[in-house]
């Protein structure tokens, strides 16, 4: 149960910025730093949909913000290394091509990873690299449907010229909780045998993310 932020800034002097997060809108605390931006964009065309491992069609997007996008291994895109949330859908990819920019065409794509459901993607749509670099924060079950504040006070490279928490608008999130509502996968090699004049019923580990 966590949100993921993905943040950067718009000046070449961004270092970071500081997370403060609020129940009320009125009082924050302060949560933690991040250094350095994420890597996230937009699509720059429709991305249809496609088969969970997708070889028809390539995903076109710009950075917006952090560095480059470098290509990975079949491994990693089968092993979900190289993950990708695209409009609420999570995927993978394995190949990285340059065309313009910070304009990148993207290829091999593994959809639908971890029960999200494989749609197509207008052009413009937001997409963002799940790495190191995106920030997260554990919230509990009761906070589920409730709104909470967050204000991303900036910095520089240099750590200092932090922006004043009270001239920052907040952002307003509803917290969604979705892991909680997804289906369970399905039992496997299920085994029924009798001890001591009682049936016993027995299957595979379920392995949930």
């Amino acid at each position: 149960l966590e949100i993921w932020i993905a943040v950067s800034g718009s000046e070449s002097n961004w270092g970071g910025c500081s997370v403060w997060v609020s129940d009320d809108g009125d009082t924050f605390r302060f949560l933690d730093t991040i250094n350095g931006p994420a890597r996230h964009g937009m699509l720059t065309t429709e991305l249809p949909e496609g088969d969970t491992v997708d070889i028809d069609h390539t995903l076109d997007a710009r950075l917006i913000g952090g560095d480059e996008l470098r290509s990975g291994t079949l491994h990693d895109a089968n092993n979900l290394n190289t993950l990708l949330w695209v409009g609420g859908e999570l995927m993978a990819y394995r190949d990285a091509a340059l065309t313009g920019t910070r304009s990148y065409s993207l290829s091999y794509l593994v959809r639908g990873a971890y029960q999200t459901k494989i749609s197509s993607h207008a052009a413009g749509t937001y997409f963002a690299r799940m790495d190191q670099a995106v920030f997260r924060y554990e919230f509990r079950e009761d906070m589920v449907g409730q709104p909470i504040y967050i204000k991303l006070a900036s910095h520089n490279v240099f750590g200092g010229g932090q922006q004043d928490l009270s001239e920052l608008d907040a952002f307003t999130y509803f917290v969604q909780g979705t892991a909680l509502y997804a289906p369970l996968p399905d039992v496997e090699n299920v085994k029924t045998y009798y001890e001591n004049g009682m049936a016993v019923m027995i299957w595979d580990r379920v392995s949930d993310y």
